[in-house]
């Protein structure tokens, strides 16, 4: 099957009319299959990602995707672009050098703020490398070149190599080229499930270099070659328990493929090996036989090796592991843990590093058992027969966003470090240990995510009018939507919870209020997910307009590129949406907008309320406990009276300069500055920046000295 075969395969909902261009399908071929791992979730990002459009005014720049992997905080913009030449005979490079050259240019440009012919481009690199947080910010490019065509491996290789030393700029860190073979294995690897190799051999180097340890693992020298052939035979199938079979990272990959061609004799040295794991093995005078196996640390130099094109024989340290287990659940953990502890050359994804924990399955079969899917690894897959619809799927890293704004009230870490919410122990356990969650509200969570999205196509087509950086933060605020109707839900499902937090308002246990669990019960009314997702866009203009805008025009002030940086932090929800509904409830500003929330959803019985007051008051309770065990009674009095203080002068100054809290210091130092105390501007260093204590550090001196 060639490549265009694959693209008339993909979903309807990609290819548009416009597709009639062979750099257009490539690109989302390519996308699709490669960067979306050929998962119909990602289909909304994969558009989004596309910005082939060189007929349209303004756009002709050469960059026919862009993408920007959420899992990392290190990895590049990766910048593609595709050049067909219908045969291999056409293959040019100096075409090749030509498109990496205009690329380079454009970012010189964008880097000197000239970018007036391509301002599109501009605006979607913007959108997607700005972030409020500076330590954040993707300052660097990568580009990658897609072609329809395939050469001999030996001439891929001095091509790659003359691309990968082609002169850039700073800007620049990697350029690669991805052959039309690179492509259609890549696909073929996604449409057919991995499987372990059931039985296959490798040459060693002598049988008595082996190093045993017990009857369960040996550590040899293994045969390049014989990797070699057994990857033109099994390919990705000996990749099946590699976590991500296949991580590319161009720098490492050079590094490996030039000692295979330079230096294959120092191989050995230079290479951290691979790891197998298997149902059993045997050593037969320079044999290793393997049963039901596969590699599961490696996988970069084993499809280097296997694609590389050399003859020289060579050596690497294999380390094979006997898998004991008996039942399929504890085999697939055992490797799991090993290809985790081992990686080093490439970081395994946190999404990853988690899918194999108790409660991402106990998440998995809970979904299962009500006829939703919930991907925890990825390349899962949900049973086409009983889940068909859109919301019936989610996976374990949007189920988190969803959670960690909804109930957590933190709309910015949810949009912007989603790594850092499944790789950080404290926010996982939040999230997925220390929390239980009947599954009608995780259902109805999922299906106001669902809705949320419809929304947002049904704004672009018939709110038009709407200016640029509106339109941008209904298209990327869907956290701060969900933290504000979750913040309403709580306040109108737990008494207590209201009761509670007007008592705790001005106070520093405000915050901890706030992110605490306050109901655990549904909420949508409708009997259909039709109904619902119709009935709410009223609720969602409602919340645009009154909250959502006003917190951007308050808080943006011209330091934000567009809506969509705006959404990746939370200062504008915690500094004006939370406060402007505690107001119009608490100072009886505006209890109607409480009422018009609480008509969108559904009234809940006495029963559902007691126990979500149980349920606040246990949590509240002992998070309180957790940060005060350790203080004796009077020490925890002064602490809290000094914290209250400090807090309610953060406040009062943030109101009264206008900027945020975090500006006189954020919470981390609040705590620091309760515990150690500091009584003079030497102290105060250890904790604030000097333009903090310049500007509020007398203050609070003042107001520490009165606790000691």
């Amino acid at each position: 099957m060639n490549l265009y075969e694959f693209y008339n395969k993909l979903p309807d909902d990609i290819k548009s009319s416009n597709d009639e261009v062979d750099e257009l399908k490539l690109t989302k071929l390519y996308v699709y299959n490669y960067e979306y791992g050929n998962n119909d979730f990602y289909i909304e990002d994969l558009l989004d990602s596309i910005t082939y459009s060189r007929d349209e005014k303004n756009n002709n720049c050469n960059i026919d995707a862009i993408y920007v992997d959420e899992y990392s905080d290190d990895t590049p913009i990766e910048l593609l672009t595709t050049i067909c030449f219908k045969s291999e005979k056409a293959f040019n490079l100096a075409e090749i050098f030509k498109r990496i050259d205009y690329i380079t240019s454009l970012l010189d440009d964008y880097k000197s703020n000239k970018y007036l012919d391509y301002e599109f481009i501009i605006n979607k690199i913007n959108n997607l490398r700005g972030t409020k947080d500076e330590e954040n910010e993707i300052n660097v490019f990568s580009i990658k070149i897609l072609t329809d065509v395939d050469l001999p491996d030996d001439e891929k290789y001095i091509i790659r190599n003359k691309i990968y030393n082609h002169p850039t700029n700073k800007n620049v860190i990697n350029v690669s080229i991805v052959f039309k073979s690179d492509i259609e294995s890549t696909i073929k690897s996604n449409l057919e499930p991995f499987e372990f190799v059931n039985e296959s051999s490798f040459d060693i180097d002598n049988s008595i270099n082996i190093l045993k340890y017990s009857n369960n693992c040996v550590v040899c020298n293994i045969s390049a070659l014989s990797i070699k052939d057994n990857w033109k035979k099994y390919k990705n199938k000996l990749l099946a328990m590699n976590l991500r079979y296949y991580i590319k990272n161009d720098n490492i990959d050079d590094k490996i493929e030039h000692s295979i061609i330079n230096e294959p004799n120092n191989f050995y040295y230079y290479n951290n090996g691979i790891i197998i794991v298997c149902d059993d093995f045997e050593v037969i005078d320079n044999k290793l036989k393997l049963k039901k196996f596969s590699i599961v640390n490696g996988g970069q130099t084993t499809r280097i090796i296997g694609e590389l094109p050399f003859n020289k024989d060579f050596y690497l340290v294999a380390k094979i592991i006997k898998n004991t287990y008996q039942d399929e659940e504890s085999k697939n953990e055992f490797i799991a843990n090993i290809a985790e502890a081992s990686n080093t050359q490439k970081p395994i994804k946190p999404k990853d590093i988690i899918a194999n924990r108790k409660e991402q399955r106990m998440l998995q079969s809970l979904f299962n058992k009500n006829d939703m899917f919930i991907e925890i690894k990825r390349g899962d897959k949900p049973d086409i027969n009983r889940i068909k619809e859109k919301y019936q799927k989610t996976k374990n890293n949007e189920l988190a966003q969803d959670l960690f704004s909804f109930i957590f009230l933190q709309p910015g870490p949810a949009h912007n470090n989603v790594s850092k919410i499944l790789q950080q122990n404290d926010k996982y356990n939040l999230i997925f240990v220390k929390n239980k969650y009947d599954f009608p509200l995780l259902k109805d969570i999922i299906y106001l995510e669902k809705a949320y999205k419809d929304y947002v196509i049904y704004s672009k087509k018939h709110n038009k009018d709407l200016k640029s950086n509106y339109a941008s933060l209904i298209k990327t605020g869907i956290f701060y939507f969900m933290s504000t109707i979750g913040f309403f839900l709580k306040l109108i499902y737990n008494d207590e919870y209201k009761n509670e937090l007007y008592k705790k308002r001005n106070t520093s246990t405000h915050d901890l209020l706030l992110k605490t669990k306050a109901f655990n019960n549904n909420f949508i009314k409708e009997d259909t997910y039709e109904e619902f997702s119709n009935n709410i866009r009223e609720l969602f203009d409602f919340i645009f307009n009154n909250y959502i805008t006003t917190s951007y025009d308050l808080t943006s002030d011209g330091k934000y590129l567009s809506g969509s940086n705006f959404t990746k932090s939370s200062t504008g929800f915690n500094n004006v949406i939370i406060k402007t509904i505690e107001r119009e409830i608490f100072d009886n500003k505006n209890l109607d907008n409480l009422n018009l929330v609480a008509s969108y959803f559904l009234e809940i019985s006495n029963e559902e309320r007691n126990n979500n007051i149980d349920t606040f008051i246990d949590y509240y309770k002992k998070e309180l406990n957790n940060e005060n065990k350790e203080l004796d009674s009077v020490t925890v009095a002064n602490n809290k009276a000094l914290q209250d203080e400090l807090f309610t002068y953060r406040l009062n100054m943030s109101n009264t300069k206008h900027i945020s809290e975090n500006k006189i210091f954020t919470e981390k130092q609040l705590i620091k500055l309760v515990n150690n105390k500091p009584l003079n501007n030497y102290q105060l260093l250890k904790i604030l920046n000097n333009e903090k204590i310049s500007l509020f550090g007398d203050d609070i001196i003042k107001i520490i000295s009165k606790y000691l």
